[in-house]
């Protein structure tokens, strides 16, 4: 268990605090020999991404696969059973993700009724978040969105279709 966070293996997060102890060294490192300020801070937003991504992971991977047990009373009353975890794709400012979450439904092939690590979570229903979306928003509103598709490439390395921000 970690000192830090009781309660939290710290095999969990050993490969984010790999990344941040680097991200350190860097910083020393740049100041001993005399790295330039923009080149310093153009690595460190790479690299916090990068640890964003990490750390978003590792949210993830504590949530869970939102397995509430092999049936679920809906609040109408009837009962559905849990099905085999399916992947959601998911992408947010640090990246893309695959979260394997359980479903519910009556049976396989039926329409899902509950997909409780969505709702935990409050994912929204397309495949971006709603941070990402507000900033597709924002950013649509000031120029075309294959340019704004470009900024944020450019920014975040976070890739979207035309369409996705069309949809979103």
């Amino acid at each position: 268990m970690s000192s830090l966070l009781p309660g939290v293996p710290d095999a969990v997060f050993a490969p984010v605090r790999g990344e941040l102890e680097a991200m350190i060294a860097s910083v020393c490192e740049a100041a001993d020999v005399g790295t330039a300020a923009h080149t310093l801070e153009a690595g460190l937003f790479r690299q916090l991404l990068q640890l964003g991504h990490g750390l978003f992971e590792r949210f993830l991977t504590l949530s869970g696969p939102g397995d509430v047990g092999a049936s679920l009373a809906l609040e109408d009353g009837h009962a559905v059973k849990r099905l085999a975890a399916r992947p959601r794709p998911y992408r947010n400012l640090f990246g893309e993700y695959v979260i394997e979450r359980f479903v519910d439904a009556q049976r396989e092939g039926q329409r899902l009724e509950a997909i409780a690590l969505d709702a935990r979570l409050q994912l929204p229903e397309q495949c971006t978040s709603y941070l990402l979306q507000d900033w597709n928003a924002q950013l649509m509103q000031a120029m075309p969105y294959a340019q704004a598709e470009q900024f944020l490439e450019r920014l975040l390395g976070v890739r979207q279709s035309v369409q996705t921000l069309e949809r979103d």
